[in-house]
């Protein structure tokens, strides 16, 4: 059976406000097909903080998933959701792409 490795890591994320950062992601598989065999296929980063002179949040988060498929349509994607932590106990959705 055909397999992928999906091998690589979220290193930054760009911020339009001066507090703390988190993404949310996951591969979505494009069809049945494909099949996680090992690793992670979602998960949430750890919280960074935006510098003073800068706009993004440093966050070098790894990625490491192996699936399995039977075809080779319907690849899957990475889609992530950007999450501004400032506010103690707080989750305020900040934007998402894929």
């Amino acid at each position: 059976m055909p397999s992928v490795n999906f091998v690589g890591e979220i290193q930054s994320a760009f911020a339009d406000c001066s507090g703390t950062l988190s993404l949310s992601w996951g591969i979505l598989p494009g069809n049945r097909a494909w099949t996680l065999r090992s690793g992670e296929g979602s998960g949430e980063t750890q919280v960074g903080c935006v510098q003073d002179n800068s706009d993004s949040v440093a966050l070098n988060h790894p990625i490491d998933a192996y699936y399995e498929t039977s075809s080779s349509e319907g690849w899957p994607f990475l889609v992530v959701e950007v999450w501004d932590k400032s506010d103690a106990g707080a989750r305020n959705f900040v934007g998402c792409g894929s």
